[in-house]
This record gives C-alpha cells, sequence and structure tokens, in this order.
C-alpha cells in the first residue's frame, strides 16, 4: 500500500472539520425570532468557511512539495471540500434570511449542493490524482463559489453590522437566491477560470494582474467591510463576461458547450 503522507492527509481533514463547525455554528441560531447576537454566529460560519479554504490550498502545495499525491488524497480531499464548500456554505446560504424567504432559500441552498456534488465529480473524472500543476479551471472552483456566500454572512452579520442592516430595506434578500443560482450554475458550466494560486507560483504576472492587485489592495484600505464580497462576486462575475463578450460581440468558436 502506497504511504499516505501525514501533513497534507492532516490539512485536508482539517478543513472538513472547518466545514462542520460552520454547520454547528449556523445550526444553534433560532429560526424564531434570533437576537442580533445569536445571528453573528453566521459572521463565525463565514470565517470558519474561509479557515477550510486555507487548508484546502495547503494541503495540495505540501502535498505536490512532498511529492506525496494520490488517489486517495484526492478522493478525501473531494469528501472534505463536498463539507466545506457544499454542505457548509448551502447551510449558511439557507439562514441569511431568517424570517424571510426561507423556502425559497431552502431550494436554492440544495441546488448548490447538488451543483457542488456534480462539480467535484467531474473534477475526479477530468483530472484523476495527477499533480494540480493547471492554469485553468472547467467552471467556478467550488471554494471561490462558497467564499462568496461566506463574505455575504460576514457583511450581514458581522462586528458592526447594525450599519449594514439597511439593505435588507432596500430589497437585499430578493436578490440572495439569484445570487446563490448563479452560482450554482457557474460552477457546472464550462466557462474556464483561473487558478489563482498556480497562476502566482507560476509567475505569470501580465500587466492586468497588477491592475488588479492594486484596485484590490485600494478596495482593502478605503471599504474593508465590503472588500471580501466585491473581491469574490467579481471573480465569479468576471469570467462569465469575459465568455459572453467572446461569444456575443466577438463571435469566437467554441469548442466546448456551456455547460
Amino acid at each position: 500500500m502506497k504511504k499516505i503522507a501525514a501533513i497534507p492527509t492532516l490539512c485536508t481533514l482539517a478543513g472538513g472539520v472547518c466545514g462542520f463547525m460552520a454547520i454547528n455554528v449556523a445550526a444553534r441560531i433560532p429560526l424564531d425570532q434570533p437576537t442580533p447576537e445569536q445571528l453573528r454566529g453566521l459572521s463565525t460560519a463565514g470565517w470558519l468557511i474561509f479557515a477550510a479554504m486555507v487548508f484546502d490550498g495547503l494541503d495540495g502545495y505540501l502535498a505536490r512539495l512532498a511529492k506525496s499525491t494520490s488517489e486517495f488524497g484526492a478522493q478525501l480531499d473531494s469528501l472534505c471540500d463536498t463539507i466545506s464548500f457544499g454542505v457548509a456554505p448551502a447551510f449558511v446560504f439557507s439562514r441569511l434570511c431568517v424570517g424571510q424567504y426561507e423556502h425559497r432559500m431552502l431550494l436554492v441552498a440544495v441546488l448548490f449542493v447538488v451543483c457542488v456534488i456534480l462539480r467535484l465529480a467531474r473534477f475526479n473524472v477530468e483530472t484523476g490524482n495527477k499533480l494540480s500543476d493547471h492554469l485553468q479551471f472547467s467552471g467556478l472552483p467550488s471554494p471561490a463559489a462558497a467564499g462568496t456566500i461566506a463574505s455575504f454572512a460576514i457583511l450581514l452579520y458581522g462586528a458592526g453590522s447594525e450599519k449594514n442592516i439597511p439593505v435588507f430595506e432596500i430589497g437585499f434578500e430578493r436578490i440572495l437566491p439569484f445570487i446563490g443560482i448563479g452560482l450554482a450554475l457557474l460552477m457546472v458550466s464550462r466557462i474556464p477560470y483561473p487558478h489563482l494560486i498556480n497562476d502566482v507560483l507560476h509567475g505569470h504576472h501580465r500587466f492586468q494582474h497588477i491592475v488588479k492587485l492594486v484596485f484590490a489592495v485600494g478596495m482593502l484600505f478605503f471599504a474593508p467591510r465590503l472588500f471580501l464580497p466585491i473581491l469574490f462576486s467579481f471573480f465569479a462575475a468576471s469570467s462569465l463576461l469575459r465568455y459572453g463578450w467572446e461569444a456575443v460581440v466577438l463571435r469566437r468558436p467554441r469548442e466546448e458547450p456551456l455547460f
């Protein structure tokens, strides 16, 4: 039996545990008139999803560094990703509008989980346990979709979120279901998304990357509370807009279908 690298495996399991803890924290919030203090748990759950993203990035990097990638590691990673980037963000998403549109949010959460499972299965079939040195993903990566949901949870229910409550008065809760549906469909699409970690590690620093970095630093400085939602929303929407521009305006033929 092939030896299993201990540290990458522990990182993978830690990501799964973070996902489980995010579900546990969000599940403690009562559905019947929760207090603002109780709703802070959604922000904590969001940060736990981000912690899972950190472990998800570390386990692959450490496995490649130790040259210990294996079929076991690939399958374990997918199982933990299903929890951390599928079930956990979907559960948090279903709680974002407690008392409003609960059934609608729950249906979108179910769609999100299904699309995460389909995406991970497709990824495993197409890549196997090969070294993850590719620079593109086919469809929105599940950690990015989960991070988008987590960022909205932190924005709406994090420390100082009383200042952000008016967003519900302008109907923001009506937009959330469409955001969830969009994220779910983008995950199972064939739209190419960049692999940001490998892009940085391989030194592909084009001028547009510098511009994006300057923009991100500026957002972090001038609007820190909006930084994460805008960053993840931009990443999710940018490839879709580029795909639409090339397909409709430039009329470039695509070898693969949209789904």
